[in-house]
């Protein structure tokens, strides 16, 4: 209002001064009109998030109020991200950085352009996985660069703070390939057919269908050569005193780390998705003033081909996993591609976790494991196993005691053990009811999936404490259920006792790994909400970050969770389409550790629609050694042994519902694929209805590549 009154006042006494020195009345009207025409004009004005928004979800809906005009253009932190029609007002970007984001929308009206008022949101959401505390998220400016541009080592790079104007900002988890998004050096591959026009990391694929044009290094394929990432840090809090720890949860698919001018690992040793790397840094940290990490992400060793994208209507999706040979990697198979996802183009190479530091006393618990009995039917009382190792990295004895509380809600047991290390010593302690009485727990509430009862969690806080002031602590969610199985023409779960009635489905993770611990909530959130109570977690599609299966946890869905195969995409277990064995029992043995301690997860499964090929290393030595005292079911195949898979995946008539010979029992693939409602479909492809075609409307060869593709007569 007061912008209003001010311009009132400016221009009379404008027109007051003119008068006086003399000026005729035409040059009067003349001015006005000039005065008129430069007052400020509409210009799109943001709506949500508020500006200085605090947001969870790294693609918010951004919406502003819009003005009239011939297109639209989008700015991300002064990146050009899309072009948009005048009728568009929100939009979902491609996944932003954590931290400050700001935006701006800017119209087109007759050539002329009308910038819209800039506005900031602020991203911040958990952890993807419990850190060990206490513990220092290294999150934020992270610059990344292919090592094809950067005549520097990574000696060079983590020796001092170097001019990296040139280089992709970009926060962490971040693939390559999404950081260079990010910074708007490819399209979003999520919208329409753009992800035709980014590079594969296939130099076949790359010729046949003329993407190398696309590249942003000249001539080169962007995938090939190692990317650097570089960050500089300043270590917060209190570390005197204290053991340093660099941990990375998650890296895909080599990585040579340097930290201050040092190498602490190459590329031999840092290798394999889904595994955690850990290192001492303690006498190469800086306490004081900067450090400087350097790591250079190398690809997947065998990136593979990928199938024939579906570019026509109706046109055959090609062969699931491509020619397979990206088997010959632990790595994230369905980069390659399937019938339900084109294949990811640098196939998610980077860092894909979270990186921080950890702080530890001279003394250290780890590999917590939970396990409990509950005595049913009667359900009276249920014996607790926990069991760890205590490392002792000093050069002389520690002695000391191991407190524990088991809480729930009110109530809280205690317990405490002595113990004694000698020099560098790593003691397995197991504790059980022989040793313990109040590992017997009385009237245990039962953890129970949804629709069942509660997801009745307790907290289990274990401290091992030396006499001289070493701490180490651990926290763990512990439910208490027992699993049972068996075939009764098909295969039957039972939970503490009770059948239950299985609705789920398969789930996969998101393409290029973005999702936030938020969204991983929201994933099983969306499933609860939908009534369903199991999800399969898809073997190709690797394994979550521990967020998702704590949500599992907390709202009592439970988990299949598949081991690493696939039968027809390595071509019926064809020997030399699988990972080397000693890496495949690295990280399945990691894996196992890492999750063994929620109750969510019930089933692990050999394969996906094959018994997997190295099913006597995972049942006879992985799981014998990690996870023999949680009762859970372990399924030899996908499709068998009680179960059946392999759809129908197409629309059926409703009189086969109660027909088709594959709509009864256990399934572990079933149904049609879905359209979403319209608002969203425009959103990835813009152009829908373009194409005139009555015959087959809306379907074009856009909707083909971001919809399930449909077999060539199976509509």
């Amino acid at each position: 209002m007061s912008k209003i009154v001010s311009v009132i006042i400016s221009k009379a006494m404008y027109y007051k001064l003119f008068l006086r020195s003399g000026a005729n009345i035409l040059s009067l009207i003349m001015i006005f009109f000039l005065i008129n025409g430069c007052q400020a004009k509409e210009i799109p004005v943001p709506v949500a998030p508020q500006n200085k928004e605090i947001v969870v979800s790294n693609t918010p809906v951004l919406a502003w109020k819009p003005v009239e005009c011939d297109w639209q253009w989008l700015f991300v932190n002064g990146v050009k991200m899309d072009s948009l029609g005048p009728a568009v007002n929100t939009y979902v970007p491609f996944a932003l950085s954590f931290g400050e984001n700001e935006w701006q929308i800017v119209a087109v009206k007759d050539r002329e352009r009308i910038n819209g008022e800039k506005s900031t949101f602020i991203i911040d959401d958990e952890p993807l996985g419990d850190l060990v505390e206490p513990a220092q998220l290294l999150r934020h400016n992270w610059k990344v660069k292919s090592s094809s541009l950067v005549n520097n080592d990574g000696k060079d790079l983590s020796s001092n703070c170097m001019s990296l104007k040139e280089w992709h900002k970009t926060s962490l988890p971040a693939t390559a390939l999404t950081a260079l998004v990010r910074n708007g050096v490819y399209p979003n591959p999520y919208i329409g057919k753009n992800n035709m026009l980014i590079p594969d990391a296939n130099d076949d694929f790359n010729v046949e269908h003329d993407l190398l044009k696309y590249s942003h290094i000249k001539g080169e394929n962007p995938w090939k050569s190692p990317y650097w990432y570089v960050n500089s840090f300043v270590v917060k809090g209190e570390s005197k005193g204290k053991k340093v720890w660099l941990n990375f949860n998650e890296i895909n698919y080599r990585a040579e780390l340097w930290l201050n001018g040092k190498l602490l690992a190459d590329s031999s040793e840092m290798v394999g998705m889904e595994r955690q790397f850990r290192f001492d840094v303690t006498n190469l940290i800086k306490k004081e003033g900067k450090n400087h990490l350097a790591v250079a992400v190398y690809p997947v060793d065998v990136p593979g081909e990928p199938g024939v994208p579906p570019l026509e209507p109706f046109g055959d999706p090609g062969v699931n996993m491509g020619d397979g040979v990206i088997g010959k990697n632990y790595t994230k198979w369905d980069a390659l591609g399937w019938d339900w996802q084109p294949a990811v183009r640098d196939r998610d190479m980077g860092i894909t976790e979270d990186v921080f530091l950890s702080f530890t006393d001279e003394v250290e618990l780890q590999d917590v494991y939970i396990t409990s009995d509950p005595h049913l039917p009667e359900g009276d009382y249920a014996d607790m196993v926990i069991s760890g190792n205590l490392v002792n990295y000093s050069s002389k004895v520690k002695e000391g005691k191991m407190s524990g509380e088991i809480i729930f809600e009110m109530d809280t047991i205690k317990f405490v053990v002595p113990f004694q290390l000698t020099a560098g010593e790593k003691k397995n302690l197991e504790m059980t009811r022989d040793d313990l009485n109040q590992l017997r727990i009385p009237d245990p509430e039962l953890w129970m999936p949804v629709g069942y009862g509660d997801p009745n969690l307790y907290q289990v806080n274990l401290t091992a404490a030396t006499n001289e002031g070493d701490i180490s602590r651990v926290t763990e969610y512990h439910g208490i259920r027992e699993i049972e199985s068996r075939v009764e023409d098909s295969r039957i779960f039972t939970i503490n006792g009770q059948d239950i009635f299985l609705k789920g489905g398969n789930w996969v993770m998101d393409m290029t790994l973005n999702w936030t611990a938020s969204r991983y909530e929201e994933e099983v959130l969306l499933s609860k909400n939908a009534n369903l109570n199991v999800l399969r977690v898809w073997g190709p599609t690797g394994v979550p970050p521990k967020a998702f299966f704590e949500a599992a946890d907390k709202h009592g869905i439970l988990i299949w969770q598949d081991f690493l195969n696939d039968y027809w995409g390595t071509f019926k277990n064809t020997p030399g389409y699988q990972p080397e064995k000693d890496l495949f029992k690295t990280i399945s043995t990691a894996i196992v550790k890492r999750y063994r301690n929620h109750p969510a997860l019930f089933m692990w499964c050999g394969g996906n629609e094959g018994v997997n090929p190295r099913e006597d290393l995972l049942v006879n030595e992985v799981l014998a050694n990690y996870d023999n005292r949680s009762g859970r079911f372990y399924l030899k195949t996908s499709n068998g042994y009680g179960l059946h898979g392999g759809g129908p995946y197409h629309s059926i008539r409703p009189e086969e519902f109660f027909t088709h010979p594959k709509l009864h029992g256990y399934s572990s693939e079933i149904g049609a694929s879905g359209v979403p409602v319209i608002e969203s479909v425009r959103r990835f492809i813009p152009q829908i209805g373009e194409d005139k075609n009555l015959e087959r409307y809306p379907v074009d060869g856009t909707w083909l590549i971001m919809m399930l593709p449909t077999f060539p007569g199976r509509i």
